[in-house]
């Protein structure tokens, strides 16, 4: 029992000494603003992992709830102690207050979980960024018995950096969460994954015109709530629909044709597709602007890997998966994909009830194989329910798309 009480002290003295001469180490790095966010590293890790000598962390976040990963593509690649630091960063920024990490946390880290937290959760529209401080506090246990003085335990502080008020963000989550209901209420009981996500697809297009900046387009408020929006705005407001809808989503960040872009990752019938209702809402060329009310692009609905080709490059912040799966394109799913232009196969297409509808259709879609591109426009072209119709053929070589439009008033 002796032999317990001197080495319980002995470890009492040591941590009292190391609280110290950190306090005295952590108050100069305070001091010469080494704490703010994304600041020098010299000296943050050298007193990070003296620190965590003095906390049991990895213990105390065994308490945090590590939740599942439905639905949560980023939050899916982190291992189990990074998906800790994620709960802790995912509640601070929720809930508004300030998340204690361990000290041994490093900035690459933090960096790189605080972005898979935006990646998977575009609810979150009003968080601009982070801040991030080494703290000093009272530790919970009591005076040591040599010293009598208190001893310390180190934390890293998160704090979102927010750009509405608190009552603002409430009003504009509760005007969201009511849109987004009303939505989804116009799909079927019974849709499936494909049904679901070519609606909220159309509605992110129907309902948003490109538009804003850097600090008032990003988000999907912008786009849901005001209608207009970027890139970002535009994938974020599909996203949190599509999630609303229970359909797997992620937004991906990087670069279409040398531009910063954004588009999403998204789950269909359990295979992985890519989607960017951006590029889904810009006319063709030469296509007439009083169509953009109400024209669809869905050669962007669901991509291939094979499809992003060399202008999309993605940031590199989320490994990604090899798309390949067709099964869900619009083009498959409508019948409108032409893989031989043999006559059958064109003929099948020329009997679309579509091409006669005397009213509701402005536009038609097609796909082709690339090897038979240029027989599928000839053969849809030349004669047949297109030129009786008052039908004028564009052609999108990118993706070997026939796209057909015919006047509608103005």
């Amino acid at each position: 029992m002796d032999q317990h009480r001197q080495r319980t002290a002995e470890r009492k003295r040591r941590t009292a000494t190391i609280l110290i001469v950190l306090t005295c180490f952590l108050a100069a790095l305070m001091l010469s603003g080494c704490s703010e966010k994304k600041s020098g590293t010299g000296g943050w890790r050298e007193a990070a992992e003296a620190l965590s000598a003095a906390n049991d962390w990895e213990e105390a976040l065994m308490d945090v709830e590590v939740k599942t990963d439905d639905g949560m593509y980023a939050y899916s690649l982190l291992d189990t102690h990074e998906k800790k630091i994620y709960n802790v960063i995912l509640s601070a920024l929720d809930e508004r207050h300030t998340g204690k990490l361990p000290p041994d946390t490093t900035k690459e880290v933090i960096e790189k979980v605080y972005l898979s937290v935006m990646a998977d959760n575009p609810e979150l529209f009003y968080v601009s960024g982070y801040e991030i401080r080494m703290l000093a506090q009272p530790a919970a246990e009591a005076k040591t018995e040599e010293t009598g003085t208190q001893p310390l335990e180190f934390v890293i502080s998160f704090e979102g950096k927010e750009e509405l008020s608190a009552d603002e963000t409430a009003q504009r989550k509760e005007r969201l969460e009511t849109l987004r209901r009303e939505v989804l209420e116009g799909i079927a009981e019974d849709a499936g994954d494909y049904e679901k996500a070519k609606q909220v697809y159309d509605y992110v297009i129907l309902h948003t015109i490109y538009g804003g900046n850097a600090g008032s387009g990003q988000t999907a408020d912008a786009a849901l709530l005001e209608g207009k929006a970027v890139c970002t705005g535009y994938a974020r407001a599909a996203q949190y629909l599509l999630q609303g809808a229970g359909i797997d989503s992620t937004l991906i960040t990087g670069r279409k044709g040398g531009r910063p872009h954004a588009w999403l990752l998204v789950r269909l019938d359990g295979d992985y597709y890519y989607m960017d209702p951006t590029e889904g809402d810009n006319l063709l060329a030469n296509m007439p602007s009083n169509y953009r009310r109400i024209f669809v692009n869905y050669a962007y609905f669901a991509m291939t890997t094979a499809d992003l080709g060399t202008k999309y490059t993605d940031d590199g912040h989320l490994p990604l998966p090899e798309c390949t799966a067709q099964a869900d394109s619009y083009f498959e799913r409508e019948g409108r994909f032409i893989g031989t232009a043999a006559e059958a196969e064109l003929e099948e297409i020329r009997q679309l009830p579509d091409w006669t509808a005397a009213e509701g259709i402005a536009y038609l879609q097609f796909r082709s194989e690339k090897g038979c591109y240029e027989e599928a426009t000839a053969g849809l072209t030349e004669g047949g329910p297109a030129a009786a119709n008052g039908w004028i053929c564009m052609k999108g070589d990118e993706f070997c798309l026939l796209t057909f439009y015919r006047p509608v008033g103005k």
